[in-house]
């Protein structure tokens, strides 16, 4: 399936590329790492 290897080529030229590792890092730390929206409600859980 040709979509397939251009996805393991792509793949495979990000993986060594320091300038996107970087940026994906940069990115995971911003939103998948940031904190969540909930919080403990001290007053509503009794």
């Amino acid at each position: 399936m040709p979509q397939l290897l251009e996805l393991e080529r792509t793949y495979t030229r990000l993986a060594r590329d320091a300038a996107f590792q970087r940026e994906l890092t940069r990115w995971l730390r911003e939103y998948a790492g940031r904190p969540t929206r909930l919080y403990f409600a001290r007053r509503l859980s009794g």
